[in-house]
């Protein structure tokens, strides 16, 4: 089964042909929707649950801590407390740490999150950003 755009001119008679394609377009959708459940606290909803993901830049630096705010806009509703998983992409530099906050707050809220990142090298010299890398990350929420 495939999804085909379905469509008709303003004087076309409805068609069996079409209904029926409507039909598997619908099934379709069906069963290849993602489906989540958003568990937060007593909350839990199985319904109306949005993904969000993306990937921010941390650029070279001498320094070993970099930060970058990430904003939802006006994705997730209101008073929603989004889960936040990340990830690095780094290529050749390895102990990097990774802390995700809200925005002015501890937990990330509907309005976005902030990412911040430390190199915990071994040696000084080392111990700064030497290459620029990516944090994945993704967000789950209503």
């Amino acid at each position: 089964m495939t999804f085909k755009a379905t469509n008709w001119t303003p004087t076309e008679q409805i068609g069996e042909r079409k209904i029926d394609q409507m039909n598997d377009n619908a099934e379709y959708l069906y069963q290849y929707t993602p489906r989540a459940v958003y568990t937060l606290g007593a909350l839990r909803r199985a319904e109306g649950v949005k993904i969000a993901s993306g990937r921010v830049v941390i650029g070279k630096s001498t320094s070993d801590t970099a930060g970058v705010e990430v904003r939802f806009g006006n994705y997730f509703s209101s008073r929603c407390e989004p889960n936040v998983t990340t990830g690095i992409v780094s290529s050749g530099q390895t102990n990097i740490f990774c802390v995700v906050n809200g925005i002015g707050r501890l937990l990330p809220d509907n309005r976005g999150f902030q990412v911040g990142v430390n190199i915990a090298a071994g040696q000084a010299k080392r111990d700064q950003i030497l290459s620029t890398f990516y944090v994945s990350w993704s967000a789950m929420g209503y």
